[in-house]
């Protein structure tokens, strides 16, 4: 009787804890004998009906392996864990403190900025306030002072004529040129100035329509002083238009109201008008000549 031969690979697939694989060999022929193909005769699925599952069968029944034994006790893997924490947060408020130290870095620099913006406009602003005041002022003083000076003018003449006695006293003559409106009010304001000082030489008021009212000239031999408000009131614009670093426009004429006392046209003769002084007066109101 012939007998097949079953192929079979050489490598093993089966489970390593598996039982051993059945040995094979020669496999018998059945009495019936091969089919007309001379292949096995074909068995009926109710008689062997879970040989195709014979291998799952002993696969699944066989013993499970113990699992390996633990590498790390309990406390150990609960120590990691805690340090791995700690790590962790710690990491995280390092690059939280990093972050909110950028954050306040560009903040602080916008501030310093802003700060910067706000000092360098502020400034500017005060300036130009500082500015703007001492335009007002000009304004006002060019204004009121003129009416000012022309109120005041006897009493600034006389303490001029005050200050400048002592340092004539040995001169024969002294002659005042004032306004003609004032040449009147000054002749009797410094009598008691030269009797008070001793000037012994002739003190002469001159009526000089060509001045302004409340300047006045005081002439000597051989100098004199006078009280200019034109030339004072260049210098004051000077001063201001180099403050200001631009050109101090001129001031608006006057209006015809706003004129000062009526011209005398009195011309006084050479021997009228001697008189003395007793008040003081601002050296630096007056200019000499030599």
């Amino acid at each position: 009787m012939a007998t097949v031969q079953k192929f079979l690979f050489d490598t093993s697939f089966d489970e390593p804890d598996s039982e051993p694989a059945r040995k094979t060999g020669p496999v018998p022929v059945p009495e019936g004998g091969l089919d007309d193909e001379g292949d096995m005769p074909r068995v009926d699925d109710d008689e062997q009906p879970y040989a195709g599952l014979d291998r799952r069968r002993r696969s699944a029944d066989a013993p499970l392996p113990e699992p390996p034994p633990n590498l790390y006790t309990a406390a150990q893997v609960d120590a990691a864990r805690e340090e791995g924490y700690l790590k962790g947060h710690t990491v995280a408020l390092e690059e939280a403190g990093a972050s909110t130290a950028r954050l306040t870095a560009a903040a602080l620099k916008d501030i310093v900025a802003a700060f910067d913006r706000m000092d360098a406009e502020q400034r500017a602003f005060n300036a130009e306030v500082e500015k703007s005041a001492t335009r007002l002022a000009l304004t006002i003083a060019r204004h009121l002072l003129p009416a000012a000076a022309e109120a005041g003018a006897v009493p600034e003449i006389e303490r001029l004529v005050a200050a400048t006695l002592p340092d004539v006293l040995d001169q024969p003559r002294l002659v005042i040129r004032v306004h003609g409106s004032l040449a009147e009010a000054i002749r009797q304001a410094v009598r008691p100035i030269q009797d008070d000082h001793g000037f012994e030489g002739r003190l002469t008021v001159r009526p000089d329509n060509d001045l302004p009212v409340g300047d006045c000239r005081l002439e000597w031999g051989d100098g004199g002083v006078e009280r200019d408000t034109v030339r004072l009131w260049a210098e004051i614009e000077a001063v201001v238009a180099r403050y200001l670093d631009e050109i101090v426009p001129p001031p608006s004429p006057p209006r015809p109201d706003a004129t000062g006392a009526p011209e005398a046209d009195r011309t006084a003769t050479p021997g009228e008008g001697e008189a003395q002084a007793d008040q003081d007066s601002a050296p630096e109101q007056g200019e000499h000549h030599g």
